[in-house]
């Protein structure tokens, strides 16, 4: 089992080098970035068919970030959503304010954070996704809800 983690890792790639593809600097080219890096992390994993991988973020949530700051999709973001079909189940964290902080990577408040949330269950759903919430609970408790519902 592997766990595909891109976004936090082109966000700390581009503070080492001070770069500008974060979301605070230049939105267009950390979504470009975004974007190659998911299309590679899914060849990769389609490569190890005997895995389950689990990925952070699915192509439609860059979808959603476009309807959420207003910026128009590209044709190669349109063409990827269609062409690289994660499964059809999606695991969501809800927003948990209890939990919630800022740091280097994540600037948002969390109001913001509850936005980007609503948008991207709702662009999930546009496009036939199950949404499975994750409860909010201890992270022993989140992992036996994801088995149970992948193996059960």
């Amino acid at each position: 089992m592997r766990l595909a983690s891109i976004c936090r890792q082109i966000i700390q790639e581009q503070m080492s080098i001070d770069g500008e593809a974060v979301p605070w600097k230049d939105l267009r080219l950390f979504k470009e970035m975004l974007l190659s890096r998911s299309i590679e992390t899914y060849k990769l994993a389609m490569q190890e068919v005997h895995e389950i991988t689990f990925f952070d973020r699915d192509i439609l949530e860059l979808i959603s970030y476009d309807r959420h700051t207003k910026t128009e999709s590209s044709m190669a973001l349109k063409n990827a959503a269609q062409t690289f079909l994660y499964n059809k189940k999606v695991f969501v964290a809800p927003p948990w304010k209890e939990i919630y902080c800022n740091d280097n990577e994540r600037k948002q408040t969390f109001e913001e954070a509850v936005e980007v949330h609503n948008s991207i269950v709702n662009v999930y759903l546009k496009y036939g996704r199950e949404i499975i919430e994750l409860p909010k609970t201890s992270i022993e408790n989140r992992a036996d809800f994801v088995i149970t519902h992948i193996f059960y």
